[in-house]
């Protein structure tokens, strides 16, 4: 009895640290088009359309063996899944820094996409972006699980803690739950690329603008600002509650700004072209 105790308890444990494994990706800055956000959450803005191209840099941790193989795998959330997925890395270790490219066209829709940057134990980018075990032989698409159709909750948990919990199709056909390291790049689409998008709710003055910007919001009481700077880079947010709001502008330098505001559940009610005098 006591000998079936052990062998039970063992198998208990193995559980418990199988649970515990972990595979984590922390961005630590991205350059698209030019400009440079540092940090794990960049946001940038492009237009409809563009060419966008840049690097990233992440840091890579894990508690598995240095003898397992992980790739560092790119996909953006829009296009060909199938196609336009990339592999920068062949192999990584824990506890270093790996950097990665981007080159990629944005969607012809305005809206809010994302350029999914993961790792899994496996050996190829398509094993991980399709959430496809390597031992099953061939690349499972469009069952639901592929990294390209993560909802925008599942990647901020990813930008939050560098990792998800997500199934893996395996060889007997079934689904497990797996940690994959997951962050992401955050893109703006269209928000420079259009003209102004008038409210009669709200007030945005003095335009031109070289001290402080007022926002009154009349009707909408609670919403989300974003003032952007002509290279699309995010430069400011905050959540607005009241009817009177004012945005301090006189360290800014001189030039072209983008304020959009968005209700809480993104959608966007104006945006306006501001010039800091």
């Amino acid at each position: 009895m006591k000998k079936i105790t052990l062998f039970i308890f063992g198998i208990l444990l193995c559980s418990t640290l199988v649970s515990q494994t972990f595979r984590s990706l922390t961005l630590q800055d991205a350059t698209v088009n030019g400009v440079t956000v540092t940090g794990s959450t960049p946001e940038f803005t492009v237009n409809i359309g563009d060419d966008i191209s840049g690097i990233y840099n992440v840091l890579f941790e894990t508690d598995y063996p240095s003898s397992n193989v992980f790739p560092l795998a790119g996909t953006p959330n829009w296009g060909d899944k199938e196609g336009d997925y990339w592999q920068d890395q062949n192999d990584m270790n824990s506890g270093s820094t790996y950097s990665g490219t981007i080159s990629l066209t944005a969607p012809s829709t305005a809206g809010t996409y994302y350029v999914i940057i993961s790792t899994m134990s496996e050996y190829t980018a398509g094993q991980i972006v399709s959430g496809t075990y390597w031992g099953y032989g061939s690349l499972v698409w469009d069952d639901g699980n592929d990294l390209f159709d993560l909802s925008s909750t599942q990647i901020q948990n990813g930008l939050n803690t560098g990792s998800i919990i997500h199934p893996q199709f395996r060889s007997d056909g079934t689904y497990v739950d797996q940690s994959y390291g997951l962050t992401a790049i955050k893109l703006n689409v269209g928000t420079t690329n259009v003209t102004d998008n008038f409210n009669n709710n709200i007030s945005i003055f003095p335009n031109p603008v070289s001290q402080v910007l007022n926002i009154e919001l009349h009707e909408n009481d609670n919403c989300k600002i974003n003032v952007f700077n002509s290279s699309g880079q995010l430069i400011y947010t905050d959540n607005l509650y009241t009817n009177n709001n004012s945005i301090e502008m006189s360290k800014l330098h001189k030039g072209i700004y983008f304020i959009v505001i968005n209700d809480m559940n993104g959608n966007v009610l104006l945006s306006k072209k501001i010039v800091k005098e």
